[in-house]
């Protein structure tokens, strides 16, 4: 029996093993096993690739070892299809194309919400996976996608042949291009690559019909990647919603950062032209720095808040973080104990009930008091205490373009664009 015929057979098996596996973590939206287990994921592989298992990048190598290859295809991990932006000479520096892990496709594909007869539009083919996917849910003509590496999008072109899904639209271009794809709009859109989270491209609500969805995965300059499912509104200017997992995908490219090379601002060898100095507090010296009185720059009125206190601005929740007031509380703490210390050892809270209830008691009360002074600050405001977790975080990406006809957006054409999250 011929290797294709095994890889086909075992492959059978194997999908029907990760559907189970989908379902029962939770993560499969409805309709979505029969995709899974009609397209084959092996088909999306090439011959060699790198399994990303536990951290690493491990080769797997169909010709040297087969039944490994089909056995990572079918396991819930990444595989990293294409190093450099396919420069062969580059040594394997950056992983620049892969497929992604199956959870987070099922995710995101949960989170995309799509209904028979919809038009979807996805940035970032890659191996083409997910738009086989797509394409077995909705029809290969209701699915288009985007990928800037003409290399990628022409293997990507193939592997949907080869799992006959041929008619799906792949086009070579810039995903945040707003000519790239129908004429019209499409009812989702889906990034299988982050944009930084102060640029996501705004092109993306012109190409989304108004009450569409948007899943495109967001993150900081330096990681911390999460995302986002918007649903755009105000006639396709404007799209809202609240993160719905964390994230971690390639950046776009035209969003990489270039970093300088270390030479530029670290000549030589460690510690280049810096200058290396110790400071000796002397004897007993740490404990005078704990018992320092520091004043913050604004004493504070009334109960210390906590580090992060809540602000409501809008449809967006701020994290503030409130400084002065940690390290007032925090030193404050720390001259207690430096004091204190003689008389903990000789009665431990361990052996002294009604002091472990003093505590309880204590803290409870500065608690409330908390609340009752963050209640005050929102009703001072006018912001109305949001049900749910208090720390859940929500998410606009608004077009600030103005449009003809709308003197709210400064008249007729002119204008640049901004995103937010």
């Amino acid at each position: 029996m011929s290797t294709d015929r095994v890889n086909v057979d075992l492959g059978v098996d194997a999908r029907r093993a990760l559907v189970d596996r989908l379902t029962a973590a939770g993560v499969l939206g409805a309709g979505w096993g029969a995709a899974f287990e009609a397209v084959p994921r092996h088909l999306f592989l090439p011959p060699v690739n790198w399994e990303f298992v536990e951290g690493r990048a491990v080769v797997r190598d169909r010709a040297a070892d087969p039944q490994a290859w089909l056995a990572g295809a079918y396991r819930d991990t990444p595989a990293i299809t294409q190093w450099d932006d396919g420069d062969q000479a580059g040594g394997q520096r950056d992983f620049t194309s892969s497929l992604s892990m199956p959870t987070m496709v099922a995710l995101m594909l949960r989170d995309l919400d799509v209904e028979q007869g919809q038009r979807v539009r996805e940035v970032g083919t890659g191996p083409g996976f997910n738009a086989a996917l797509l394409a077995h849910r909705l029809g290969a003509d209701h699915v288009v996608s985007v990928e800037i590496d003409k290399a990628v999008a022409d293997l990507a072109r193939a592997n949907l042949a080869a799992a006959g899904l041929g008619g799906v639209r792949v086009l070579v271009g810039d995903g945040a291009d707003a000519a790239m794809g129908w004429g019209g709009r499409a009812d989702r859109l889906i990034a299988t690559c982050s944009s930084l989270v102060t640029d996501v491209p705004v092109a993306w609500l012109d190409q989304t019909a108004p009450g569409g969805l948007i899943v495109a995965p967001t993150a900081t300059l330096f990681g911390g990647g999460a995302i986002p499912r918007l649903q755009c509104a105000d006639g396709g200017r404007s799209a809202s919603g609240r993160f719905t997992g964390s994230s971690d995908f390639m950046r776009m490219r035209q969003q990489r950062y270039l970093a300088p090379p270390v030479d530029a601002y670290l000549p030589g060898d460690w510690p280049g032209d810096a200058r290396q100095s110790t400071t000796d507090p002397g004897p007993g010296g740490h404990r005078r720095l704990l018992a320092r009185p520091v004043r913050p720059r604004h004493p504070p009125a009334g109960p210390l808040l906590p580090a992060r206190a809540l602000r409501a601005d809008g449809d967006v929740v701020v994290l503030r973080h409130r400084g002065h007031l940690l390290g007032d509380g925090r030193l404050r703490a720390r001259r207690r104990r430096v004091r204190r210390a003689p008389e903990r050892a000789a009665t431990p809270v361990g052996r002294d009930p009604r002091r472990l209830e003093r505590l309880a008691a204590g803290r409870a009360t500065r608690l409330r008091a908390v609340r009752a002074d963050r209640d005050r600050r929102r009703r001072a405001h006018g912001v109305a205490r949001r049900p749910g977790p208090p720390l859940e975080p929500t998410c606009t990406l608004t077009s600030r373009t103005p449009r003809p006809g709308d003197p709210s957006r400064g008249g007729a054409g002119g204008g640049g664009r901004a995103a937010r999250l």
